[in-house]
């Protein structure tokens, strides 16, 4: 004969269930945490590298040297 649940054994496997869940959701949230400091890591990089491009092109190669273009 099969034997059914007595109320203590639902009240476990409901606890269990519920731990579950949870420590599915804080490791979503977790990972979506890390997820999104990995973003900002990757956003900085990207605009210190494009910064360090535009400096790059705007450095003079050599000094300008004043030019006299027409006299007076």
């Amino acid at each position: 004969m099969i034997k059914g649940l007595d109320d203590d054994e639902v009240d476990f496997l409901d606890l269990v269930d519920r731990k579950k869940i949870e420590a599915e959701q804080l490791k979503e949230m977790e990972e979506k945490e890390e997820l999104k400091e990995f973003r900002k890591h990757v956003e900085r990089l990207k605009e210190a590298s494009i910064d360090e491009r535009i400096i790059a092109e705007v450095k003079p190669t050599k000094p300008l040297t004043p030019s006299v273009t027409s006299q007076r």
